[in-house]
């Protein structure tokens, strides 16, 4: 079986390169950020899930915001 030839390099590839050096952006620079979840309690969404979970409540999720 023979090999497929290498491309050649396109002509915005020295371009491409150059700005790709610049980059000052790392993978490891992302984090998640939560976003507010407002609950009808005013517990926090962690805490207001285990509550809802200890009562038997079933759990409904309207709008962003938690209710039982």
């Amino acid at each position: 079986m023979e090999m497929a030839p290498v491309p050649q390099a396109s002509a915005g590839a020295g371009r491409d390169l150059r700005f790709a050096q610049e980059l000052t952006f790392s993978l490891s620079d992302l984090q998640y950020n939560y976003p507010d979840e407002p609950t009808e309690s005013g517990l926090g969404p962690q805490a207001e899930l285990e509550r809802l979970a200890r009562e038997g409540q079933p759990i409904v999720i309207r709008r962003g915001c938690l209710r039982p």
